[in-house]
């Protein structure tokens, strides 16, 4: 609808005009396309009817052949077909694209899943993805860092044994120097009248070492002890006297080695029965006499229950050393020729 308004004319004031009528070739108001002719709707048409189109059957589809892959695998004979097996809803459009036939030797990655729903493919019953190589750098890296762990257990091994051959062999060297500072000469002689007097072949060796060094013919410029077992005169006559030995008595006697060991052994044993087989106390009287130690036994200062003395209250003096070297040569004797051996 369109409104105009006309100041001159016959046409009232405010008359509606429709397009159509005022299409004509002078209107200034411009070019109106002509209104539609539906002169035609008027005319009758003939009603055509649909005629019936015949179907035509379409030829069955030719499945296509697709090229074939023949290998053989473990001794068995598979065929592979060029184009997987691919459930339909699974299918694009480019799988319905022709696949040109490849080789079989490396599995596809990307077709591992598709490969295994084809039912006309043999597959293993393990199947894996192939190992990933190595690269030759990595590889002699790895080669490198084994020989050089392998060179340094090999030098360590070396090391170690060098270290152990030397403590070994300075064992050996000390084991050396300790038994040649503890000889055991007479040793027959010396265990025969240990054991006939009750007494340990150690602890009668200790006392010889400690008196003559295995010396028979030592003697003290300052006490006159002869032997072996360094007998003083009047403790040898008396042990004599003790024996009754019938032969003819002779203080040169000591400094024979078989009637100086006899003599000894005896008495030690008797100080052994005296001060009740303590080592300490016997070594004590048959190096300054058993009256001494008697004393010694009677003070409180160094003995408590006048039967013992221990070493840290022994008094001081070349008695208390003269023990304490007896002891050591004892306990050295023993592990020498007695360890494990049952006296």
């Amino acid at each position: 609808m369109h409104f105009t308004y006309h100041h001159e004319g016959d046409s009232p004031r405010g008359r509606v005009q429709r397009r159509a009528d005022r299409h004509e070739q002078g209107d200034t108001r411009g070019q109106y396309p002509r209104p539609r002719d539906n002169r035609f709707a008027a005319q009758p048409r003939p009603r055509i009817l649909p005629q019936p189109q015949q179907q035509e059957t379409p030829p069955p589809p030719q499945e296509e052949e697709l090229p074939q892959d023949v290998f053989t695998e473990n001794g068995v004979q598979y065929v592979k077909p060029a184009r997987p097996h691919v459930p339909d809803y699974m299918k694009t459009a480019k799988q319905d694209e022709p696949l040109q036939p490849q080789g079989f030797d490396m599995p596809v990655r990307q077709a591992d899943y598709i490969a295994r729903q084809n039912p006309y493919v043999v597959m293993s019953e393990k199947n894996t993805d192939p190992a990933p190589r190595v690269k030759r750098r990595t590889l002699l890296i790895l080669v490198i860092a084994a020989a050089v762990v392998f060179a340094g257990v090999w030098i360590s091994q070396l090391v170690f044994a060098s270290q152990t051959r030397l403590v070994y062999d300075e064992r050996e060297v000390q084991a050396v120097i300790f038994a040649d500072k503890h000889p055991f000469g007479y040793r027959e002689l010396i265990e025969r009248e240990a054991y006939k007097n009750n007494l340990h072949p150690a602890f009668v060796a200790a006392i010889v070492l400690n008196e003559s060094s295995f010396n028979p013919y030592a003697e003290n410029a300052g006490t006159g002890a002869r032997g072996l077992m360094q007998m003083m005169e009047n403790t040898a006559r008396w042990v004599y006297e003790s024996i009754g030995m019938g032969a003819d008595y002779s203080f040169d006697q000591m400094y024979l080695a078989e009637t100086n060991v006899t003599y000894g052994c005896w008495y030690l044993a008797y100080l052994s029965g005296k001060f009740g087989g303590d080592p300490i106390l016997v070594a004590a009287a048959f190096h300054s006499g058993q009256t001494n130690v008697i004393n010694w036994l009677n003070d409180a200062d160094y003995s408590s229950d006048q039967r013992t003395i221990a070493m840290e209250s022994f008094p001081e003096g070349n008695t208390k050393a003269y023990v304490q070297r007896v002891l050591d040569a004892f306990a050295a004797y023993r592990r020498l020729y007695y360890e494990g051996v049952n006296v």
